[in-house]
């Protein structure tokens, strides 16, 4: 059986990160501060991205599914802010704590592939692309698969290896979880499947209680979203299928540009092995790559490489829709796949340039943030100059004066409906695309008892005309008109109107 690399040498010990699990953790906790801190600056007078506000309006409301994704998502959101308080820090200290455990999976698993300075080198490799700190500030059904799937396959090469019944379990706990954080899923437990034909220890593998302990697993942590989606109708399909019905060319050259987004990402990450093997780049990548291609090899490259090429083949067969963000959570074994096997001579070296180069990032993003947070303003960005933080003060002072109750329930324009669920006191519950359906912990029986505050765009005749359905006949819409300040400069006017449906207060 094939055992997990261990330090053939002793490693080169860093000035600032060392080789025990403990410096990790330091350094994960220090990742953590300093990327709150940098998008809390760059959002210290704006708003969250919606993305965020829906996973905080669903975590309200804890359901087995939600009808664009699956639940996890809203899960960890609903359980964050039971503890923090519903600020923009709090939502950015979620998105680095979510990344850092990414992280640590990232590093647990190179660390049975490689020695210890090896399995640092690739953490700080992962940590010169921008996908698990700036664009992971974005909480979502995408970025929650930071967190998920390193450990997955951490828990796949352990149950693997071992063969025991304790890892098959996990594997297949963690496998489930990461379907229930977002379909997209699939694709890393298709190339975990592929990844145990191709294993040395294949048979022996399958011949254990481990893989059918996970798939047993799997099943049971996954079976209360299944019967959730049977008996809706399947939404979360739909949604997804939605994603697929676009023309063919516009998908492909969606594609082409993630693709090349994604590779621009890791330029950082790649001109520090230029600077660490010199002249021999090309040469040590050539035989990583021989390496990989050889019969020990081809599992950990399926492995690794096999959601993106996943991930190309959908576009070709199923007219998927993807972008850079959609592709985060896949590039996570990338540095030990290129580490595995080339020259370990220079990997010490390398450390040394990634420790400087990732204290360098976190200076520069520290100290550019208020820049950032100017450049969003004056580029109109939507979470830049968006009066959403405006409008929530204005409008809960009007359903106060005129009602007199906490506001329980709120529906309009999306992004500005879900932004007053987060940022009014009394959090009140999203009635979502005004629907039912979509927002099951919303009835008309609740809507009479307890009242509903509509906040449209002007301009979106769409939610005028559901807000329609609902206002008072005859009752005028109230019109008002917000716009963002920052630093004395006023962003683009919005006008809205709000419609009070004043409920009976009866139990």
């Amino acid at each position: 059986m094939i055992r997990p690399a261990r330090e053939s040498v002793a490693p080169a010990r860093s000035q600032w990160l060392g080789t025990e699990p403990r410096a990790i953790l330091l350094f994960l906790v220090a990742h953590v501060l300093v990327f709150t801190l940098v998008a809390t600056l760059q959002h210290a007078w704006s708003t969250i991205h919606h993305d965020m506000a829906e996973a905080f309006v669903w975590g309200q409301e804890p359901q087995w599914g939600y009808y664009k994704h699956p639940p996890v998502s809203a899960w960890v959101a609903g359980a964050w802010f039971q503890l923090f308080p519903r600020t923009n820090w709090a939502f950015f200290l979620l998105s680095a704590s979510n990344a850092a455990v990414g992280l640590a999976g990232a590093w647990a698993l190179a660390r049975r592939l490689l020695d210890g300075t090896g399995a640092k080198a690739a953490l700080l490799l992962l940590c010169l692309t921008p996908f698990y700190n700036f664009l992971a500030m974005k909480y979502n059904a995408n970025s929650i698969l930071l967190s998920l799937w390193p450990w997955t396959a951490y828990a796949f090469v352990r149950s693997i290896e071992e063969r025991s019944a304790r890892m098959g379990v996990l594997f297949g706990v963690l496998a489930g979880l990461a379907m229930l954080g977002k379909y997209y899923s699939a694709l890393l437990l298709g190339s975990c499947f592929l990844a145990s034909l191709l294993h040395p220890e294949v048979r022996a593998y399958y011949r254990s209680a481990a893989p059918w302990l996970a798939m047993a697993a799997f099943a049971l942590v996954i079976s209360p979203h299944v019967w959730w989606a049977v008996e809706n109708g399947l939404p979360t399909l739909e949604y997804a299928a939605s994603k697929t019905r676009y023309p063919f060319l516009e998908i492909l050259g969606r594609a082409g540009v993630a693709v090349l987004t994604a590779i621009a990402f890791h330029l950082l990450a790649l001109l520090a092995l230029g600077l660490a093997y010199g002249r021999r780049l090309t040469s040590q990548m050539s035989a990583a790559w021989k390496g990989l291609l050889a019969p020990q090899g081809r599992w950990l490259a399926v492995l690794a490489l096999g959601p993106f090429v996943l991930t190309v083949a959908s576009v070709l067969l199923a007219n998927m829709r993807i972008s850079a963000q959609f592709m985060i959570p896949i590039f996570f074994l990338l540095p030990v796949l290129v580490l595995k096997y080339s020259s370990q001579t220079e990997v010490p070296r390398l450390l040394a340039i990634t420790h400087r180069w990732v204290v360098a990032l976190w200076a520069v993003a520290l100290i550019s943030a208020p820049l950032v947070a100017y450049l969003a303003f004056t580029s109109r960005t939507d979470t830049a100059v968006e009066p959403r933080r405006e409008l929530t003060a204005a409008a809960v002072a009007l359903w106060q004066s005129e009602v007199g109750t906490p506001l329980a329930i709120v529906a309009g324009t999306k992004s500005f409906a879900m932004a007053i669920s987060f940022y009014a006191p009394s959090h009140p519950s999203e009635f979502s695309n005004f629907s039912f359906e979509d927002a099951p912990w919303i009835s008309a029986d609740r809507i009479a008892r307890e009242g509903m505050l509509i906040a449209c765009v002007a301009a979106d005749s769409a939610c005028m005309a559901k807000a329609g359905q609902f206002a008072a006949p005859g009752a005028p819409p109230i019109a008002r008109s917000f716009a963002v300040d920052f630093l004395g400069k006023a962003g683009p006017p919005f006008d809205f109107r709000l419609f009070l449906v004043k409920g009976s207060g009866k139990q």
